[in-house]
């Protein structure tokens, strides 16, 4: 369907006028499925403001023909994909469960799209307890580009904690180092020690417990757990490292900026945490 628009208004305002009947999850599945362009340009985020006279190209052609993938795909070009990992499932490691990776789901997935060509790359990973934004690659050159250029890039997280940091922001540095398969907090360097940077903002109260928004400067194994715990703020779920209460664990990777290695093009996707990662 194609529009013109007549007054200037926004992508999210323009939806809610149009598809009025549209829950807000298939509006923001037609910003996952690629199905709407503004003056030929695909549109990769709700937040878009456009102006008197642009041309809107909403394509709902063969929606019900989709195939249903294994995984929530929320991007995909010629060299990188966006997928919202859910929670218990390994990023990648073939054989350490019988449960197929979200690897090896993508990988698949590729593989079949191109008849065997292409494949999926990780390009970082994240806890199986955690779930949210991870990114592959098609090719090994793209991931040694974006690995490269990692710590240049915007990923931020957000923790639902047991208790409220006594600092509404702040960054807690440390080294860290593996014991027992625990990662474990210290001060000074040693042998076998990793420096490990978070930053940290109090959000907002979510009944007695409190909303985190996390971003990193490192990203080591079980970081941002170990640190909130560091500080007094145990994530909820997270047994691990000082919570409680056997659930699901509420750390979302719901963040991700990135300088596409190709096109040199900021990008940036955000998803919103499941109405359950806020109640326990």
């Amino acid at each position: 369907m194609k529009y013109h628009l007549k007054k200037d208004t926004t992508l999210t305002e323009f939806l809610k006028t149009h598809y009025a009947g549209a829950s807000n999850s298939t509006l923001k599945n037609f910003i996952r499925n690629r199905q709407i362009k503004v003056n030929g340009i695909v549109c990769e985020s709700m937040d878009i403001r456009m102006k008197q006279g642009d041309e809107v190209i909403v394509d709902r052609i063969g929606e019900k023909q989709k195939t249903k993938l294994p995984f929530n795909l929320i991007y995909e070009d010629d060299t990188i994909l966006i997928v919202n990992k859910q929670t218990g499932i390994l990023t990648s490691g073939e054989g350490i469960t019988k449960r197929p990776t979200l690897h090896k789901l993508v990988s698949d997935y590729l593989q079949q799209k191109s008849k065997g060509k292409i494949r999926a790359h990780v390009v970082h990973r994240l806890d199986k307890e955690v779930g949210g934004l991870v990114m592959f690659a098609t090719t090994e050159k793209i991931v040694e580009h974006l690995q490269t250029n990692w710590k240049t890039y915007t990923k931020k997280y957000l923790a639902l904690t047991r208790n409220t940091p006594e600092k509404p922001s702040g960054t807690i540095d440390t080294f860290l180092v593996e014991k027992n398969l625990k990662m474990n907090v210290q001060h000074n360097a040693s042998e076998n020690a990793v420096k490990a940077i978070t930053h940290y903002k109090w959000l907002r109260f979510e009944k007695k417990n409190s909303l985190i928004e996390v971003t990193l400067d490192t990203g080591k194994k079980n970081q941002i757990r170990v640190h909130l715990s560091h500080i007094g703020c145990p994530i909820i779920g997270d047994v691990k490292y000082g919570d409680t209460t056997k659930t699901q664990v509420r750390l979302l990777s719901y963040s991700l900026e990135i300088i596409h290695p190709v096109t040199g093009k900021k990008m940036q996707w955000k998803i919103e945490p499941e109405r359950s990662f806020l109640v326990c």
